[in-house]
């Protein structure tokens, strides 16, 4: 017998399957698969990529699409079809994003150290280099079409060829201006509940446009000495209340709560800014007896006056050597002359005698330095020229009739002095900002005397501790601790008045505060003219269409960042020289040195 057979004999015998269950609708999916899927989306859900994406949603709550948060583009993202590939290649590619090459490929670079360079890792990065190109714009003072330069995009080639496309003029402009807004809000930052002391001053472009500087004063956290371009702006006149008026409107936008002084030109208008100001200003939190001396005189224009008023006094012999200069350089043949009774003179000098313009005293003195050295082969010309010697009769310029000083001034303004520090010492300790407990010295200097120290050295600190608490005692305020402590006598030619009040904040609470405030203080106004002279570079005849929002981005920016910058000595003598060069060459002008220095200023150039 044979059991289960599918085949008897020829004929083949279907097997029956066995009953099948009824079709009642779709079957319920298992449980713990179930568990899987929602735990796998949920993984999905966490990959670092969904921080920068918005999940899009369908009907069922499954996410199906995915928006990036920068630049807007929708990608299919279901977790079952797409996976988070193409979100993680799109974030390598956003140009919006921004730390899209932070996790490229690091490259070998060089850092420059004190010993030499060292080698570093880096990463490229497209936005920090449009981001510093629109800086060496900026410092550099270079027009926006430098970028679009062939040469220059061959360089930009070759140094990085991941550089590219090199930036057009109007992605730097947007460039620059976003420069200036993140170096504004740090300055702000910076400024804020600080008192400053101000300069300003005016000046007319080669447009014809009235722009006014402003520009702050003030010792940092650091006890640095700070200056920083607060505007370069359009106003509609000289007038005094309408210079005022702008004023306080910037220092409003800048909330700037208090003003220590205001230097300022000798202008009869600034009497009327000042006492707007004044009347504006005067309970503002950090203002200090009033406003009783905001109004600082810039010490610049006084001196010009004392000079122009001593000059006065030997004004026949300086008129007799302007004569003299005017007559040698009247006509080449006469120039010729002169140069040959040089020659025999055997006078070793490169320069030549220049005329001066008489509203310029400086000027002036340069004439006569260069004069002085030809005195010889002024005699000579004097022996040798008929004529010369006819309309022109050289004398001995008579000396300075001394005068004994005044022993009483020094006693005044001593007394004076000390009476305005009595009453900043006074208007500082009553306000509940600088209202600080003054440490004795005995907390200051105390020594802690450990157990193991010998009897001798605790002997001598309770006594250094007994000396500083009688001297306490008997001056209580420390104004009077300053005036009779006995004056630094430091060997050092280098010695800084900011360090020494840092290292004596704290013995002088009070009074460093004053320091800080009173160091600040500009005496002239130079700091904000220095800013016409960049304004007439930058506002050149081959950009005088810039509009004045972008003149007041470009100066101020660029002061910002050049506070970082360490300043070359070397070659900030060097400018210095130049200018003085360049002074010398306009003065050597024949006549029309008077016409070339209106048309200067009128063309907005500044040679002082």
């Amino acid at each position: 017998m044979v059991a289960n057979m599918d085949n008897i004999g020829d004929k083949s015998v279907k097997r029956k399957l066995p009953p099948q269950p009824k079709d009642n609708g779709p079957k319920e999916p298992n449980k713990k698969v179930k568990e899987d899927e929602d735990e796998y989306v949920k993984d999905k859900k966490k990959a670092p990529c969904w921080e920068h994406f918005i999940e899009i949603k369908d009907e069922k709550n499954m996410t199906q699409e995915a928006q990036c948060k920068y630049c807007k583009t929708i990608y299919k993202a279901n977790p079952k079809k797409h996976g988070v590939t193409n979100l993680n290649t799109h974030m390598t590619k956003c140009k919006k994003f921004p730390n899209r090459d932070k996790g490229g490929q690091q490259n070998i670079s060089f850092k420059p150290t004190v010993d030499g360079v060292e080698v570093v890792s880096s990463v490229f990065s497209f936005d920090d280099c449009k981001r510093v190109l629109a800086k060496m714009i900026i410092i550099d003072e270079l027009p926006f079409s430098f970028v679009e330069g062939i040469g220059f995009r061959r360089f930009c080639k070759s140094l990085q060829p991941k550089f590219y496309p090199v930036p057009s003029r109007q992605t730097m402009t947007r460039e620059v201006g976003v420069v200036f807004n993140i170096e504004r809000e740090k300055l702000k930052k910076m400024l804020k509940g600080r008192r400053i002391c101000l300069t300003t001053d005016t000046w007319t472009s080669i447009q014809n446009f009235n722009y006014m500087c402003l520009t702050a004063h003030f010792i940092d956290d650091d006890w640095k000495l700070q200056k920083r371009i607060l505007n370069f702006c359009l106003v509609g006149d000289h007038k005094g209340e309408t210079i005022g008026r702008k004023i306080e409107s910037l220092l409003l936008d800048w909330n700037i709560e208090g003003i220590f002084t205001l230097t300022v030109d000798n202008a009869s208008s600034n009497d009327t800014t000042l006492k707007f100001l004044m009347k504006r200003t005067k309970e503002w939190k950090g203002t200090i007896l009033g406003h009783e001396h905001l109004h600082m005189r810039c010490c610049a224009h006084i001196l010009n006056l004392i000079v122009v008023e001593g000059l006065k006094e030997e004004n026949r012999s300086i008129d007799r050597v302007r004569d003299v200069v005017r007559y040698v350089r009247s006509s080449p043949q006469r120039l010729e002359s002169f140069k040959t009774c040089v020659e025999k003179e055997k006078i070793d000098c490169s320069q030549t005698v220049c005329l001066d313009v008489s509203t310029r005293w400086n000027s002036t003195y340069l004439m006569l330095e260069v004069a002085i050295k030809f005195e010889k082969a002024f005699q000579r010309m004097a022996d040798d020229d008929t004529n010369f010697k006819k309309y022109f009769n050289i004398k001995v310029v008579e000396d300075w009739e001394d005068e004994d000083a005044r022993k009483d001034v020094s006693i005044n303004m001593e007394s004076r002095v000390k009476a305005i520090l009595v009453q900043l010492y006074d208007a500082y300790a009553s306000d509940s900002q600088f209202r600080i407990q003054v440490c004795s010295a005995s907390e200051t200097s105390s020594v802690r005397v450990e157990e193991d120290c010998d009897y001798q050295s605790s002997l001598h600190s309770e006594f250094d501790t007994y000396l500083e608490e009688e001297y306490s005692s008997v001056y209580e305020s420390e104004l009077d601790k300053y005036l009779v402590a006995p004056c630094e006598r430091s060997k050092n030619a280098t010695f800084d008045i900011l360090v020494w009040w840092k290292n004596n904040s704290n013995k002088y609470p009070i009074l460093s505060q004053i320091a800080r405030d009173v160091l600040a203080i500009p005496v002239s106004t130079v700091a904000s003219e220095s800013a016409f002279s960049t304004g007439g570079r930058i506002l050149d005849p081959f950009r005088s269409s810039l509009l004045p929002s972008m003149v007041e981005t470009l100066i101020c920016t660029q002061n910002w960042l050049l506070h970082t910058v360490p300043i070359n000595l070397r070659q900030a003598i060097r400018q210095a020289m130049d200018k003085v060069e360049d002074l010398e060459r306009e003065i050597l002008q024949p006549d029309d040195a008077s016409s070339k220095v209106r048309s200067d200023r009128s063309n907005g150039i500044r040679i002082d």
